[in-house]
């Protein structure tokens, strides 16, 4: 038997066995549904059914690397794609669906934020791409480079994307894990595709995706954290603490929770939805010491400044809890790693999902 056919009588199986009803969107609040509306792109010179099919629900995409592009006289590679309407150009947008892709097919595109084409010549064709790759028993990347996930060829995977453009913040999350975020390209007409794409980085003859359960939402874009709030790091259980300091480049560490003022700090809104994290204590900010970019650099308060390490983007993760990411350098607010040590101060680092890297707020 063919691989392919292989893969084909799994999949059978695995619709009723790994079929996972998909869940609400991730994140973020003021959410509202949308009607899901696609186009239907495949190479011109082919019937639509001999590419794309429907079948109880699962929508199945294929392509050949000798297939025709979906228009004559282009110069793009072949594709079976999903090409979402209509273009969104403000608030913030999220995608959902199940996917599932044969681990012994690569180098294509299951999914991407392309803009919108009066802007393409200034700002690139795409702001995100996710391609799949055989390796590590199936893998998706951030187009040909981080790998974001593995190990998930023949089985059904839930993909959500959600692209803030108050903020132009694009976030992607794997089975509800958040495995990657960017800055978009800065454009303001954006729409989404997914489906087959090839690529080229070595594509086998056939490319295959399947896709389910998909689901759109949008909502405003905009964090309304207004209020006094202790901020307590999720893996620690401590919040931060300005140490009772009232002077500029004082550690902010963390500390058991309490009725002290120390422990207590307001969101001051700046601009693009980044806020200042401001001690009721001393009235000074929480910052990167510095202004540094490198992991690691600590945090301490200082006033208010022009040079962004003072300003921090809210990013809502699916337990309720927030990422904090600063404008300056682009890492998170993080406890270190310190066994819940009263007094241990933070730092920032590179986002990577952990549970030291999420702060829940607790309204005073």
């Amino acid at each position: 038997m063919s691989m392919f056919k292989q893969f084909k009588s799994a999949i059978a199986g695995l619709f009723v066995l790994l079929a996972l009803n998909a869940s609400a969107q991730i994140g973020g609040s003021g959410w509202t549904s949308q009607t899901v509306n696609f186009n239907v792109q495949w190479p011109y010179n082919l019937s639509e059914s001999s590419r794309y099919t429907l079948t109880n629900g699962v929508y199945h995409m294929w392509v050949f690397s000798n297939d025709a592009p979906f228009e004559e006289g282009s110069s793009t590679l072949p594709r079976t794609e999903q090409r979402f309407n209509p273009d969104y150009t403000s608030g913030e947008i999220q995608y959902q669906s199940m996917m599932m892709a044969n681990p012994n097919e690569n180098s294509y595109c299951i999914f991407q934020i392309h803009t919108g084409d009066a802007q393409e010549d200034q700002y690139g064709s795409t702001a995100f791409m996710l391609f799949w790759f055989s390796s590590d028993g199936g893998s998706v990347h951030d187009y040909s480079g981080t790998e974001l996930a593995k190990n998930l060829g023949s089985s059904w995977f839930q993909v959500n994307v959600d692209h803030n453009l108050v903020t132009h913040t694009i976030n992607v999350w794997i089975n509800k894990n958040l495995v990657w975020t960017q800055q978009d390209n800065g454009a303001t007409d954006f729409y989404l595709k997914d489906g087959v794409y090839e690529q080229s980085h070595g594509p086998t003859l056939r490319m295959d995706t399947y896709v389910k359960d998909i689901q759109e939402w949008t909502s405003s874009g905009v964090q309304n954290l207004s209020g006094t709030y202790e901020i307590e790091n999720e893996a620690s259980g401590k919040v931060l603490n300005n140490g009772g300091s009232t002077t500029n480049g004082s550690a902010v560490s963390q500390w058991t929770e309490g009725s002290s003022v120390n422990l207590q700090w307001t969101f001051i809104a700046t601009s693009g939805g980044y806020y200042q994290i401001n001690s009721v204590k001393s009235g000074k900010d929480a910052v990167v010491q510095g202004a540094s970019t490198a992991n690691g650099a600590g945090i301490v308060q200082w006033s208010f400044g022009s040079s962004g390490d003072d300003q921090w983007l809210p990013q809502s993760n699916s337990d309720g809890s927030y990422t904090f990411v600063n404008l300056h350098s682009g890492k998170v607010l993080e406890d270190p790693g310190s066994n819940g040590s009263n007094g241990t101060q933070m730092d920032q680092n590179s986002s990577n999902g952990g549970s030291n890297q999420k702060w829940t707020l607790i309204s005073q």
